[in-house]
């Protein structure tokens, strides 16, 4: 468990985690449930 002594630190480093981790590899109903990087995988091997 990480203690921060600043306030804004932990919202960056959540920011971080959701931005560069939780959002690429979720996966989206809009792209047929795939996660955002293997449906510009897919894009790019169409194209």
């Amino acid at each position: 468990m990480k203690i921060f002594r600043q306030e804004k630190r932990p919202s960056r480093q959540f920011f971080e985690y959701i931005e560069v981790f939780y959002n690429r590899q979720r996966k989206h109903s809009s792209n047929g449930y795939l996660a955002p990087f293997k449906y510009e995988q897919e894009l790019a091997e169409v194209a």
